[in-house]
C-alpha cells in the first residue's frame, strides 16, 4: 500500500534581504508589478511545426473525448468519488463550480464535469510527446481552472529543447493556446511555474518567468499570450490564490526568518501586508473579501516542521479585521473559503494531534463565520485526508481510496451549515 503523506513545504534556496519588503501591516510598499521589457522565448512554434506569430494557437489534435465518469466506491451518505486515476498529485488540483481539474501519476492534467459525469484528459500540445510515469519527454503541473478556461504549465525534457510554457486550455472550443515559454536548454535553472491560479483574465504562478530568481511570482495576462510582468521578483512567493482584483500569497520575512500573509490589488496597484509579525503564517486562500491562512504562533514549530498547534484565521479585506478561527489546541491546516465558510484539515481525533504526520483520525471541519458555529464534515476514521476545497454547498478532499491509492471525493455540507 502506497504511503499517503501530506506535502509539507520545502524551501530549497536563501536569497539576500529584499529593501523592499518591509513596512507594516496593510500598508503599501512597493509601486507595482515590473513593467519593464520582458523577454519573450517564446519561439511561437506550433505542435504542426507552422510558424504562428499571431496566435500561439496550437494546431488541432482532433475532438477531445469525453467519456463517463465511472461509478465509485461506497463512501457513506452525501459522499461522491470523482476521481479514478491511481494518485492524483498533492495540491495539483482546482475546482471552479462543477468542474474539477487535476493532475495524475503520470503527470497528464484531466478534466471531471462533475453536473455530466464525464471525464476529460487534456491532450499533450506536442502530439509526439505522450505522458508517462517512467523517464517522462513531459509533464504538467498546477492546473488551475475559471469557468471553462484550464490554465497549467507544461514542462519539456527533451535533451536540447529543455522548456516550460504556459497553457490555456479552451474546455469549449477544445482548443489550446500558449501563454508564455521559456526555454532552459542553455541554463542551469530549470522552474516550471508553480501554484497556479486563475481568476477572469489574470493569471499568477511562481517560478518559470525569470532565471535570475527561482521563487518569483509572476503575473501572466490571458489577453495578452507572450507577456509577463513579475509581481516580486526579488523574495518568496508561495501558495498562491486569486480573487477579483486580489492575490494572496505566503513570502518569506528574511529578517525574522519566518514567513507572512502578503497580498496585491490590481486595480490600485498597491502591495500590502495581511500578517507582517514574528510568528510564520501560511497558505493562503481567498474568496470574495475573505482570506484565510494557517498561524503557527500558537507552537514552536516552523515552515518545514511538524505544525503543532497550529491554527486557522480569517481576515475581511473591507473591514481589515482578523478573526481566530479554531484555538490551536490541536493542528488545523489547509484552510479554504466560500462565502461565509472556512473549511480546514482537522487533527483534533488524531492520535498525536500536534504532529502533521499523524493522519490515522484526520478529519474535514467547517466553520459559519455568520453564525459562529463549528461542524465536523467527514467521519470516515483511518482514511487520511489532505486539502479540502469548498464551492457552494460542496467540499472537495483528497483522501486515501479503500485500495490505497488517493481520489478526490465530494462531500455534502451538513444540512445545519448549508
Amino acid at each position: 500500500m502506497r504511503t499517503f503523506v501530506i506535502v509539507l513545504h520545502i524551501m530549497c534556496f536563501l536569497q539576500s534581504a529584499c529593501s523592499s519588503c518591509s513596512g507594516n501591516a496593510n500598508n503599501a510598499h512597493d509601486a507595482g508589478p515590473d513593467t519593464s521589457a520582458d523577454t519573450d522565448t517564446d519561439t511561437d512554434t506550433d505542435a504542426d511545426a507552422d510558424t504562428d506569430t499571431d496566435s500561439d494557437t496550437l494546431a488541432d489534435a482532433g475532438p477531445w473525448e469525453w467519456t463517463n465518469l465511472p461509478a465509485g466506491e461506497d463512501c457513506g451518505d452525501g459522499c461522491v468519488q470523482l476521481t479514478f486515476s491511481e494518485e492524483v498529485r498533492p495540491r495539483e488540483w482546482d475546482v471552479w463550480d462543477t468542474k474539477l481539474v487535476f493532475k495524475d501519476e503520470i503527470y497528464q492534467t484531466h478534466v471531471i464535469d462533475i453536473a455530466n459525469k464525464k471525464q476529460l484528459s487534456i491532450p499533450s500540445p506536442y502530439p509526439e510527446l505522450e505522458f508517462s510515469d517512467s523517464d517522462p519527454p513531459c509533464s504538467t503541473h498546477y492546473p488551475s481552472i475559471y469557468e471553462d478556461i484550464v490554465v497549467y504549465s507544461f514542462a519539456v525534457f527533451v535533451p536540447g529543447e529543455e522548456k516550460t510554457q504556459l497553457i490555456r486550455a479552451d474546455l469549449q472550443s477544445q482548443t489550446q493556446q500558449f501563454l508564455w515559454t521559456m526555454d532552459y536548454s542553455a541554463s542551469a535553472v530549470f522552474e516550471a511555474q508553480n501554484e497556479i491560479d486563475t481568476f477572469e483574465n489574470r493569471v499568477i504562478g511562481r517560478g518559470g518567468c525569470d532565471n535570475d530568481f527561482i521563487g518569483e511570482l509572476c503575473f501572466f495576462p490571458l489577453s495578452t499570450p507572450g507577456e509577463v510582468n513579475v509581481l516580486t521578483g526579488s523574495h518568496y512567493g508561495g501558495y498562491n490564490s486569486l480573487w477579483g482584483d486580489v492575490a494572496v500569497w505566503f513570502t518569506l520575512d528574511y529578517e525574522g526568518d519566518t514567513f507572512d500573509i502578503e497580498g496585491y490589488n490590481f486595480a490600485s496597484s498597491e502591495f500590502f501586508y495581511i500578517t507582517h509579525d514574528a510568528e510564520t503564517q501560511l497558505d493562503p486562500r481567498i474568496q470574495g473579501n475573505t482570506v484565510v491562512y494557517m498561524d503557527l504562533r500558537f507552537g514552536d514549530s516552523n515552515l518545514d516542521g511538524n505544525w503543532n498547534h497550529s491554527a486557522v484565521f480569517a481576515y475581511d479585506l473591507t473591514t481589515e479585521v482578523t478573526k481566530q478561527i479554531t484555538n490551536g489546541d490541536w493542528i488545523a491546516a489547509y484552510p479554504d473559503v466560500y462565502g461565509n465558510l472556512v473549511v480546514w484539515l482537522d487533527y483534533r481525533a488524531s492520535s498525536d494531534p500536534n504532529n502533521a504526520m499523524s493522519f490515522d483520525g484526520v478529519e474535514i471541519w467547517g466553520y459559519n463565520l455568520t453564525t459562529e458555529t463549528e461542524f465536523q464534515i467527514t467521519n470516515l476514521p483511518g482514511r487520511p485526508k489532505q486539502t479540502p476545497r469548498i464551492w457552494g454547498d460542496k467540499v472537495f478532499v483528497d483522501m486515501m481510496t479503500t485500495t490505497g491509492g488517493n481520489a478526490i471525493y465530494m462531500f455534502d455540507l451538513p444540512d445545519g451549515a448549508k
